[in-house]
């Protein structure tokens, strides 16, 4: 699909519904990745680990997404972005649902293995068909707006999810991310046309250059 007769502007990108459905999506992983990360804290001090043990959180991962980054590139490159996104979101929701029935910290790693892996989808996936649908002379606009997104959910995920933690618990505050993960998904099922990431090399060469270079590639870069 081209976008090249109309001129966007930050504000009129997100009345293009292929760009809300996938500005959802980064939103919706962002928030629950900075909510999970408050919550990272409270596991530790309930399950009274030492900061080695802690760390294996971050550990699990990192690595797994150090394992899927160049493959799922390729893969992305070969496949249909939109059901690489279905697929991302549904893995989300099943680790958030997981999150609420959390019994030790091995759970906890395990978990954030799992996140690890559906993270990396969504992020590649989703600068990927960015990427792609936007027109070639507004490639800066739409990927800026859409790292500004980036932002503003880590911003969310620290205020709001914060909050909900402290103030209402892990139950309520997953349920929370759940419902917000399945209206992405609707979205996404709704908005996106298949495959809307294509299947060109400046596709997946975008995906992991900016992966590399945005808010969430760099700390995995120094996981």
């Amino acid at each position: 699909m081209t976008h090249t007769e109309t001129h966007y502007t930050p504000l009129k990108l997100f009345k293009n519904l292929e760009f809300v459905a996938i500005a959802s999506v980064n939103f919706a992983q962002g928030i629950s990745f900075a909510t999970i990360i408050i919550a990272l804290a409270l596991y530790a001090d309930i399950f009274q680990i030492s900061g080695l043990i802690a760390g294996l959180f971050g550990t699990a991962y990192a690595v797994v997404r150090l394992v899927l980054v160049l493959p799922l590139g390729k893969y992305i490159d070969v496949g249909d972005s939109k059901r690489y996104l279905l697929i991302g979101l549904l893995i989300q929701v099943l680790v958030l649902v997981g999150y609420t029935n959390v019994q030790s910290f091995e759970h906890v790693i395990l978990l954030r293995a799992i996140q690890g892996g559906g993270s990396i989808i969504l992020i590649l996936t989703g600068l990927s068909v960015v990427g792609d649908i936007c027109p070639d002379e507004q490639r800066g606009l739409w990927l800026g707006t859409y790292s500004q997104v980036t932002a503003l959910s880590s911003l969310s995920g620290d205020l709001v999810g914060g909050f909900l933690l402290f103030t209402y618990g892990f139950s309520t505050t997953y349920v929370v991310l759940t419902v917000v993960t399945l209206l992405t998904a609707v979205a996404v099922f709704m908005f996106l046309p298949s495959d809307p990431g294509g299947h060109t090399e400046l596709s997946r060469n975008s995906a992991l250059a900016l992966f590399e270079c945005s808010s969430v590639g760099r700390p995995f870069r120094h996981s």
